[in-house]
């Protein structure tokens, strides 16, 4: 049975400063006369991690907590990043502040999981892993 994803809503609004690291998995052997030979290590050998801050207001800054609480840094969910494109990501930690009058400040780290084939049903609009 697939396993239905919930999905981080775009509408929540990334702020402009949001950044993206990869740093590929790879595997490498020197020898004494200095060649080297590198390769990837597995298929998914390149995961992102996002470092991204969302500002709203009190009530949807706290949806947004409640969501990362809600998931506990180990189940994963849908994402669509700022390139546009979709996958599975988690939040190990987050951060909750006010910063300004009306306006609070979550600030996160998504990192790219790989668990499987991420599907989309169209007739129920919802993400699945098969």
């Amino acid at each position: 049975m697939a396993e239905q994803k919930r999905v981080f809503l775009t509408e929540w609004g990334i702020d402009l400063s949001w950044n993206c690291d990869e740093s590929p998995k790879v595997l490498s052997v020197k020898f004494g006369d200095g060649y080297e030979q590198r390769i990837g290590d597995g298929i998914n050998n390149s995961p992102m991690t996002f470092i991204v801050s969302f500002k709203n207001n009190f009530t949807t800054s706290k949806i947004i907590r409640q969501f990362f609480v809600d998931h506990g840094g180990e189940k994963s969910f849908v994402w669509k990043t700022p390139y546009e494109s979709v996958g599975l990501y988690i939040a190990k930690k987050w951060s909750f502040s006010p910063i300004d009058s009306g306006l609070y400040m979550v600030s996160t780290t998504f990192e790219q999981v790989f668990e499987g084939q991420l599907l989309f049903n169209f007739v129920t609009k919802e993400y699945y892993i098969a």
